[in-house]
């Protein structure tokens, strides 16, 4: 009977210590204020220095979710709902199964409970997960298999892919002139970003998949500020799809698995569609929150705007390439296309190019084979290269010509087993790719410097 109280103290214990993990940047934000990474003058109460506990399990997730039972994607999962089940290339204490090689795991970190403070968060609630993709997207996705999936019925030749923002909302028992909140992705706040804003709302746009977000809300009054307990939540992982405004079919590429406990990072490289109809709105956000620094326009000069320059003005690298796809008369694999390829890769080993938004014309066919390379010389699964190029379906200007799904996603697999096939040497398709991509000109240093740029470690 002792020991089984003590072994009941020791888990309630545990529990009592559990707090946020994950880790990751922090995305893209859409602010209802004005930014101020100045911290403000006034003293602090004795109410600032409440806080979470800084010890923490770091149950770390990556890639896409196995077919894991559906939540809408509107809702939000709290913190003591069912847990999706998550594709993971860490390791952890939880119970695990393995099919088909992937690990899952039905646990994931919860939050330590806060003291709360005359400034209180209203949502999202502490410890809430948050599903940023889409109903539809998010449904399609959860259950995706490149084989057996029929897209064709998501085809509305519409933009239905836009994701949904979160709002961050607070109360105070007195209102300030002002407040002020702190977002973080790490427990102790280091590398925070602060917003300055005059409401008790913040709309966060874009913020990455698979992240663990910290915040903390200030009310600064005259002579001092109060500060409120730090929140978390946790965002799911699920395609990264952005909201552009005059631009269609756009993504991130990063947020996958990439094997050997890595994922592909979030926030460098961007694909999409045409930029010539961008919006002045589209144009800030595209500059100012996603802060592209390269337009890699794989149209032909003279097509449409190709060659002129970028939208996005002056300020952004512009390289403007004829771009190589699928393996018919404009094929990756001829000699003249080999070379193409090689010009087309090269930017990507250049820190000083990103973020790279990368686009064609419908950005579906020359920005889809050229994101198969990048993405498989990452290390990304044959599944998770084949979705992303599928998940064109849901675009206004992917499908804009009426080509059929499976005639599309017929092309890409030609694309992927041209690649994989005998032809290349190596153990696995990334290390084809790297072969591929040596006989068309890209030297071993360019190769590592990608990996390097474009790989994070996921940590446990």
């Amino acid at each position: 009977m002792l020991s089984l109280v003590l072994c009941l103290l020791a888990i309630t214990m545990v529990l009592s210590f559990t707090a946020c993990g994950g880790r990751g940047p922090v995305g893209s934000l859409l602010v209802v204020g004005t930014f101020d990474e100045s911290s403000a003058s006034g003293s602090v109460s004795d109410e600032a220095s409440n806080d979470i506990d800084s010890s923490f399990s770091a149950t770390t997730t990556s890639g896409r979710t196995m077919k894991r039972t559906s939540a809408t994607a509107s809702s939000v999962i709290s913190s003591d709902a069912d847990t999706p089940t998550k594709r993971t290339t860490s390791t952890t204490a939880a119970d695990k199964k393995t099919e088909n090689n992937v690990t899952t795991t039905t646990t994931r970190p919860t939050a330590a409970p806060v003291k709360e403070t005359d400034v209180k968060a209203v949502t999202p609630a502490h410890g809430t997960w948050i599903v940023l993709a889409n109903d539809t997207v998010y449904n399609w996705w959860q259950t995706y298999d490149f084989v057996k999936t029929d897209s064709q019925p998501y085809v509305k030749n519409a933009d239905i892919y836009y994701p949904n923002n979160v709002t961050l909302s607070w109360s105070a028992k007195k209102s300030p002139s002002q407040y002020r909140v702190t977002l973080s992705t790490k427990a102790n706040m280091s590398g925070a970003k602060r917003y300055t804003v005059s409401g008790t709302k913040l709309e966060l746009n874009d913020l990455f998949i698979g992240t663990t977000y910290y915040w903390q809300v200030e009310a600064i009054y005259t002579g001092k500020t109060v500060k409120s307990a730090i929140y978390c939540f946790f965002t799911a992982d699920s395609p990264r799809c952005l909201k552009i405004e005059g631009v269609s079919n756009t993504r991130d590429i990063g947020g996958y698995a990439a094997g050997d406990g890595y994922r592909v990072k979030q926030g460098m490289i961007y694909r999409g569609a045409i930029l010539d109809s961008i919006t002045a709105a589209g144009k800030a956000y595209m500059l100012d929150t996603l802060g592209i620094k390269t337009d890699l326009d794989l149209r032909r000069p003279g097509e449409d705007s190709a060659g002129i320059g970028s939208p996005l003005g002056t300020g952004v690298n512009y390289i403007n390439i004829n771009g190589r796809y699928y393996l018919g008369e404009n094929s990756i694999n001829s000699t003249e296309g080999k070379k193409i390829i090689a010009q087309e890769v090269r930017p990507f080993a250049n820190p000083d190019n990103y973020p790279i938004f990368m686009h064609c014309s419908v950005g579906r066919d020359r920005t889809g084979c050229l994101a198969l390379i990048i993405e498989g010389l990452l290390g990304m699964s044959k599944e998770d290269i084949l979705m992303e190029y599928e998940l064109f379906v849901f675009s206004r200007r992917g499908t804009m010509d009426g080509t059929t799904v499976a005639h599309m996603t017929n092309m890409i697999e030609s694309v992927y087993r041209q690649i994989n096939s005998k032809f290349y040497e190596g153990n696995n398709f990334a290390e084809k790719v790297e072969n591929y991509l040596l006989s068309c000109g890209i030297t071993p240093t360019e190769i590592e410097a990608i990996r390097t740029l474009m790989l994070e470690k996921v940590e446990e």
